[in-house]
């Protein structure tokens, strides 16, 4: 009957447990093999099977364990007497109570260390996993988004600079414009199409978010189609021909460090070729940083870098990237 329970059912279960008389006791078992042996006691099959079986009814209409059970929670008709021996026997609300009190615990440690709540305490941890770099990084925007704009200044006369700038305004050049050649690199940007849908299969968290591959995290914004933005720069240099494999997906920061304060640029094949595992370290901007590569991408750029040893020394890549 408990592999089905409805609200009647278990009304019925509830109010003949609670209204037990005290004897004979329905709610343990006692064993005594003869006079001479002392009796043994333990919980009776009826509270075996209520105790585990899912038929107190809750609020939602769900049925579960009485341990599970709330008080709060129960239907009208199911009177409640925290002295009941019947209830105390199907250890009733005992799940609930445990975990109210690992909750007052964490609570209590969360305030001796500082914090307002075990939320706090938890973010602080979390805060406190994150690499050192990271946590600088977070900091130091901070402080940035915490200076206050340079105070504005009025002008000693507003209508004399107005006249002024007016003046140089209709003095101002002409704009001009003339056709110059220039060379254009071809089947670059067919490349970088094929590489940033390779990226975008590669380089996505938990979440199915893309990431970049310094920051290890979501990109800063996405576009109006809905899609992450990231920049595809290519990773090794000095390659002979254009490999799609052969670019990183990186946040425009990092994109201009790796491009504009590239410590490695000059020994980065060889760092590549020597790696083993998926972190690569290089130092952008003065400050030491790991490069994020996933397996696949490893073997792929290390193949591309091995199969340029095949190609004519006297080939010259004019891309300029």
């Amino acid at each position: 009957m408990l592999k089905t329970p409805g609200l009647e059912l278990s009304r019925l279960v509830w109010r003949t447990l609670t209204a037990l008389p005290p004897y004979p006791d329905y709610l343990q078992a006692t064993y005594q093999r003869n006079q001479s042996w002392g009796a043994r006691y333990a919980d009776s099959m009826l509270i075996y099977e209520l105790r585990n079986a899912a038929w107190v009814p809750q609020g939602d209409g769900r049925f579960i364990r009485p341990a599970e059970a709330s008080r709060g929670a129960l239907p009208e008709g199911f009177p409640f007497d925290s002295g009941s021996k019947g209830l105390k026997a199907i250890q009733f609300g005992s799940e609930v109570e445990r975990l109210s009190a690992q909750k007052r615990e964490k609570e209590d440690v969360a305030k001796i260390a500082g914090f307002s709540d075990a939320n706090a305490l938890e973010r602080a941890k979390r805060f406190a996993a994150l690499p050192e770099e990271e946590q600088e990084r977070f900091f130091a925007e901070r402080e940035a988004a915490a200076k206050s704009a340079i105070p504005d200044r009025d002008p000693a006369n507003p209508q004399r600079r107005a006249r002024n700038v007016a003046e140089q305004a209709e003095n101002a050049p002409d704009k001009e414009s003339e056709i110059r050649n220039r060379s254009v690199s071809v089947g670059r940007e067919d490349v970088k199409v094929e590489a940033e849908q390779y990226l975008r299969q590669h380089y996505r968290n938990e979440d199915g978010e893309m990431t970049c591959q310094i920051c290890k995290g979501p990109l800063p914004f996405k576009l109006d189609d809905g899609r992450e933005f990231f920049e595809t720069v290519e990773f090794v240099p000095g390659l002979h021909k254009r490999h799609f494999q052969n670019y990183l997906a990186l946040c425009p920061n990092h994109s201009a460090m790796y491009r504009h304060a590239n410590g490695c640029k000059e020994v980065i094949r060889d760092m590549v070729e020597n790696l083993t595992g998926n972190e690569l370290e290089v130092i952008l901007a003065q400050r030491d940083m790991t490069i994020y590569l996933s397996t696949v991408h490893v073997i792929d750029i290390k193949a591309v870098i091995a199969a340029k040893a095949n190609l004519p020394a006297e080939v010259e890549d004019q891309d300029g990237e």
